[in-house]
């Protein structure tokens, strides 16, 4: 690490005279619109059907194009009694909280602060206004500059117990662990400030909190600086506080020797400083959202940060842009990218640094480091891996593979080679994500302590787990887990009969006899849930299965079927896919009592067991499928789908019973 920053260093003694960086100005928006268009249409209502009960709904519609979810709540179609609920995994369309902080407008690659587009924001500021204009809302005046840029320089010093508790990790230990190490023990250093010492109204006071931000914005530096020379073993130079923020930074890393003479090369400044501006803020990412979720506790800020920075850690976060130097590091020369775009649409490469899950145009932050790069290459050398990005750019973009995916260059596509060039080493650089983005955690963990929508955060979730079991005592669990572990299908069953206790299996058929087959409102309905439910005891599906459990829970035939089977064939239905169930679910469960068949009475009665499956219960379940892969009209597929497991559950038993055969054992010896 050291000797390539030096490297970098005795680049920068013989490059040419500094000339400011100019960049060419491209802007992601040909003409601005002087009002926002209505977000999602705008305010309204929507009703709602429920099929289930035929009941309806309206939904009021914000300003902002969302709806409240608590609104869903009163939608109850009986069951349980809790009413509709959303499942959003990775809140992939779901908006947590009204921020006025940053915009992104993925179709059309816009990226704005607080109104200000990105590519202003890079050309003409610097990073200590732009994080002003993030964290208050504009841009500073001269005096505002003065006194903020003062507090933040101010506090760059680090108490001596955090220098302390960064000392004792080990030499290797990775910068992003240190630089939380560091902002955990941050968090012991100001009682004054911790709801949890001097009371949850600490931080309505708003002078205790800039200047816990101002603490913030000026001591991660130099926590990164002490987690940059972790593996060097030499110490930073201590801050600087007469030199700018980025300056003060780069200071740090590589003046410890200089007597306070040396002063890194303004253009390498200016081009962090451009990075550190690109990576400031960008709404609610995993990291930011993580801030905001800790800060809903009232936990005190360093806390939440060192939260942050944590999900920042994650390599699907923060680290990207060493995938990528990983990547283009293996294809190596730019003849070789022909046969990694081929292998990329096999699925047998990965492409990193294309897509996002905002954007779906370019990352206009891409186009800005791809410039930067280009100026970084000039003093520190062109590193040859650029061309090799250029090529595979133009390569993925010329492609329709791609271009229908819209799949183009993000932020990590080519942030690694500028930080590669400047002589930071890969597992570095999402420290020198964390560094500018403190400024927008703390932009957001201040707009939620005046937000009167804050709340605790408290997801739901969609339990699926055993419904309902008895203690079981303490030398009875081994045989239990036993007969519930005994081989790799045996989850399956077990799942499905629930041993001990009610079991899955159980709850279908109860669902089943509460149906009166000679009063059939709505014939399908009916059996949809109890499929349903089975599909998810089972955990197996048919063909279609997705579509029939959507279409369950809709209380409606799946797609395609105009018409639900006739009145007359529904019951009919109903009661044979009972009875079969239920002798399925009898025999499953004798047969796995007598696993693993270890004596001589076991096997007998799976022998036994087996036999009626292969003899009898499976040719009839077998003919009760040909006979609906044979139906016309609507009933085939209900009767396919409802018997399907029942024939694998059967299958599953018979191999089993096959192995318990085929397996050598002492017991048997009189068989």
């Amino acid at each position: 690490m050291a000797e390539h920053r030096l490297d970098v260093l005795s680049r920068q003694l013989t490059a040419a005279a500094y000339s400011p960086l100019q960049r060419t100005g491209t802007r992601g928006e040909e003409a601005l619109a002087p009002f926002r268009p209505a977000p999602g249409g705008g305010k309204g209502t929507l009703t709602v059907v429920d099929n289930r009960s035929g009941k309806r709904y309206a939904l009021n519609i914000s300003e902002g194009g969302t709806l409240n979810a608590s609104e869903l709540k009163q939608i109850k179609a009986g069951g349980d009694g809790v009413g509709l609920r959303v499942y959003d995994p990775g809140y992939t369309n779901t908006t947590a909280v009204i921020s006025r902080i940053s915009f992104i407008d993925g179709e059309k690659g816009i990226l704005r602060y607080r109104g200000y587009p990105i590519e202003e924001l890079a050309e003409k500021g610097h990073f200590l206004e732009v994080a002003h204009c993030v964290l208050y809302g504009d841009l500073p005046t001269k005096e505002q500059m003065d006194k903020f840029q003062a507090s933040v320089m101010r506090h760059t010093g680090l108490p001596p117990p955090v220098v302390a508790a960064i000392d004792a990790l080990p030499r290797d230990a990775h910068p992003m662990g240190v630089l939380i190490t560091g902002l955990c023990a941050l968090s012991t250093m100001h009682p004054e400030q911790n709801p949890a010492m001097a009371g949850q109204q600490v931080y309505r006071s708003r002078e205790v909190q800039d200047k816990q931000i101002a603490r913030l914005l000026g001591k991660v530096p130099t926590l990164a600086a002490l987690a940059y020379h972790k593996s060097t073993g030499r110490t930073p130079a201590p801050p600087n506080q007469r030199l700018g923020y980025t300056e003060n930074f780069l200071y740090m890393l590589d003046g410890a020797n200089s007597a306070n003479t040396y002063r890194p090369h303004p253009k390498l400044v200016r081009a962090l400083d451009i990075m550190f501006t690109l990576h400031a803020e960008h709404e609610m990412n995993c990291s930011t959202a993580a801030a905001r979720h800790l800060a809903s506790s009232e936990v005190d800020v360093y806390t939440a940060m060192a939260g942050a920075v944590g999900a920042l850690y994650g390599p699907l976060h923060g680290g990207a842009n060493e995938a990528v130097l990983r990547m283009l590091t293996r294809i190596g020369k730019v003849e070789n990218i022909p046969a990694f775009i081929t292998g990329v649409k096999a699925k047998k490469e990965k492409l990193f640094g294309f897509g996002h899950r905002v954007y779906r145009n370019f990352d206009p932050r891409a186009k800005i480091i791809k410039e930067v790069a280009e100026e970084v290459f000039s003093i520190t050398g062109r590193d040859p891996l650029i061309e090799v990005a250029v090529a595979l750019q133009d390569a993925a973009l010329g492609d329709e593979y791609f271009v229908q995916r819209k799949l183009y260059p993000n932020v990590d596509f080519y942030s690694g080679l500028v930080y590669r060039a400047m002589g930071f080493p890969p597992a570095f650089f999402p420290v020198l994500f964390a560094i500018p983005r403190i400024a927008g955690y703390c932009a957001h963990w201040r707009e939620s302590l005046t937000d009167p929508d804050t709340k605790i955060i408290r997801p739901q979730q969609d339990y699926k787990g055993v419904w309902f079991r008895h203690f079981t005592p303490l030398g009875q669990r081994a045989e239990e887990q036993q007969r519930q572990q005994g081989g790799g299908e045996a989850g399956i069953l077990d799942t499905l009969l629930g041993v001990p206790g009610q079991s899955g299996m159980s709850r279908c058929l109860q669902l089943l006899s509460a149906v009166d087959p000679n009063n059939l409102p709505c014939p399908p309905v009916s059996s949809y849930y109890a499929y349903e439910a089975l599909l998810d005891v089972c955990g197996l599906t048919g063909d279609d299965g997705d579509a029939v459990g959507d279409s369950a829970a809709m209380g409606k035939p799946p797609p395609g079927l105009a018409q639900p089977p006739d009145i007359v064939l529904a019951p009919q239905l109903l009661s044979k896919f009972r009875t079969q169930v239920k002798i399925v679910a009898d025999i499953a469960r004798h047969f796995w009592a007598c696993m693993p068949a270890d004596t001589p009475e076991k096997m007998q009665k799976a022998d036994r067991l087996a036999s009626h499956v292969d003899s009898k219960l499976w040719p009839e379940v077998d003919h009760a499928i040909t006979t609906a892969n044979r139906m016309g009209g609507p009933q085939r597929p209900y009767v396919r789908q409802l018997l399907t497991p029942a024939l694998r559950m059967m299958d599953t038993m018979l191999e089993r019973h096959k192995r318990e055969r085929s397996r050598p054992s002492t017991t048997r010896a009189g068989l």
